[in-house]
């Protein structure tokens, strides 16, 4: 175990700058986990001819594929912290002084609508992928207009040198606008704040709850400034096809689903919209003890892989070349993995729903 992490910490002091985030980086994590549960294995079942063997340089290349992941996110986690918003920039007053600034910085910011919206009583809040900052301001260098690209290094007096543009924002909508679409490439005018969530014993922590998302800043629309601008709307080439689909989803429930308590129940079960009950709902399902079973959990996603396993090993079943191709029970298997992943992405890909699929695969 010492040689392993001494390999991981020794591989990652030699990279020059801090990982970035990259598609392989997920293979690597189950590499160590597969070497390690092959390890295992091997010392539970000894004796057994069939337990799967692994050498001792496996092993420790495994762990420090592991400890090299874990590397990475605490990579991550160091790059998320140093996305700020700076003082000079904020409408809010100095944390230092307690004054408010002199003037009111005017913000454009273009970026890609990431995932559903939510709609509340006072309008949408949309998730927002930074692609570029444009900031008329008097803090400038040149005085007149900055811009920066999301997660450049902040070029304003009195910021640490590590402080960066933050990449993604909780941006604050009117609800006489239309639902913005997955996808879509906008340029708003904006009001950025820092995060500030109430902190009450035993509610909900909304900063936590933002930086589990990304989220270092809010912002709101600024009404005061010129109307917004559809860069590039969302198509077939773009990112974010799944939360199309699930806003589309919404959509057919509401349209369908005459009663509005039935149709915010449907949607948290199918879509994972929690936020679609009304605080009402939520104290009658605590109150009779069933509030779990409104909340994509561990629970659905088990059922419905279990539904699909039990599906995909009948149809199986009914084939003999098939069957001779592949074991029932293994093809069973990979049906219902599958089909508890894309219900778990269906349903928003939240933290438990992403834990039960790890440990049906």
């Amino acid at each position: 175990v010492m040689l392993a992490w001494l390999a991981g910490v020794a591989l990652h002091l030699q990279q020059t700058t801090l990982p970035g985030v990259s598609p392989w980086w997920p293979g690597v994590f189950a590499l160590g986990l597969w070497g390690l549960w092959l390890r295992s294995a091997r010392l539970r079942m000894r004796l057994q001819s069939w337990a799967p063997g692994c050498p001792w340089g496996v092993c420790v290349a495994s762990a420090a594929a592991l400890l090299l992941s874990w590397a990475v996110v605490q990579g991550q986690a160091q790059r998320l912290a140093s996305q700020v918003w700076p003082e000079q920039l904020s409408p809010v007053p100095h944390a230092a002084t307690g004054e408010a600034p002199d003037e009111v910085a005017t913000v454009w910011l273009t970026g890609r609508v990431s995932r559903m919206a939510d709609r509340q009583d006072w309008g949408w809040s949309v998730q927002v992928d930074v692609q570029q900052w444009e900031v008329r301001s008097s803090a400038c260098a040149s005085g007149a207009v900055c811009q920066w690209q999301a997660g450049s290094p902040w070029s304003l007096p009195g910021l640490p040198t590590e402080a960066a543009t933050p990449r993604r924002i909780s941006l604050s909508l009117p609800l006489h606008m239309a639902e913005p679409v997955p996808g879509d490439v906008w340029r708003w005018p904006v009001v950025v704040r820092p995060l500030a969530g109430k902190r009450n014993p035993g509610g909900f922590d909304l900063e936590l709850w933002l930086w589990e998302q990304g989220i270092r800043v809010a912002g709101k629309l600024d009404d005061k400034a010129a109307a917004p601008l559809l860069v590039q709307p969302a198509g077939w080439g773009t990112t974010g096809w799944m939360e199309r689909w699930r806003s589309a989803c919404r959509a057919r429930i509401q349209a369908h689903v005459p009663d509005a308590r039935v149709a915010g129940l449907i949607r948290g079960l199918t879509i994972g919209e929690q936020g679609a009950l009304s605080a009402s709902d939520w104290d009658a399902l605590r109150t009779t003890g069933t509030a779990h079973l409104a909340s994509i959990s561990g629970l659905h996603v088990t059922m419905m892989g279990a539904l699909l396993s039990g599906v995909v090993g009948g149809l199986w079943r009914c084939s003999p070349r098939l069957m001779r191709w592949w074991p029932a029970p293994v093809a069973a298997g990979v049906g219902g993995l599958l089909g508890a992943t894309l219900y778990a992405w269906m349903a928003g890909g939240g933290l438990p729903a992403q834990r039960t699929v790890w440990m049906l695969a």
